[in-house]
C-alpha cells in the first residue's frame, strides 16, 4: 500500500513524491494551507509559496520528482473536522451510502 501523502505532510517536517501519481490533498490544504512551503522540482525548478499555492504548482509539474519542505507550518484547527474526515471517507467509498443517509436534505 502506497503511503499517504496528507499523512506525511501532517506529520513530518517535508515530503518527496513523484507527481505522475495522483494523491489526495484536501484535508491538508484545509489545515495548512497558509504555511509557508518550499517545493524543489527534481529536474529543476522550485517555488516557496503557501502550501496551497504550492501544491497548485506541483500539479503542473509532469512526471518528475518534487520535494517539500516547510518553512513555517501555520495549522489552522478545523471546526467540524470530524465531518470533513467522514465526507472524505464517504467519497472514498470507505463508508457505506447508508451511513449517510441522515444527511440527506428533502
Amino acid at each position: 500500500m502506497e503511503p499517504s501523502l496528507q499523512n506525511a505532510l501532517k506529520t513530518s517536517p517535508g515530503a518527496t513524491w513523484h507527481t505522475s501519481c495522483p494523491h489526495s490533498t484536501l484535508s491538508v490544504e484545509r489545515s495548512l494551507g497558509s504555511s509557508v512551503v518550499m517545493v524543489r522540482q527534481h529536474g529543476g525548478g522550485f517555488v516557496v509559496a503557501k502550501l496551497r499555492a504550492a501544491l497548485k504548482w506541483t500539479r503542473k509539474v509532469l512526471a518528475d520528482w518534487v520535494t517539500l519542505t516547510f518553512i513555517v507550518r501555520t495549522v489552522h484547527d478545523l471546526h467540524r473536522g470530524d465531518d470533513y474526515e467522514f465526507l472524505l471517507a464517504l467519497a472514498r467509498h470507505e463508508v457505506p451510502k447508508a451511513e449517510a443517509e441522515d444527511l440527506l436534505v428533502e
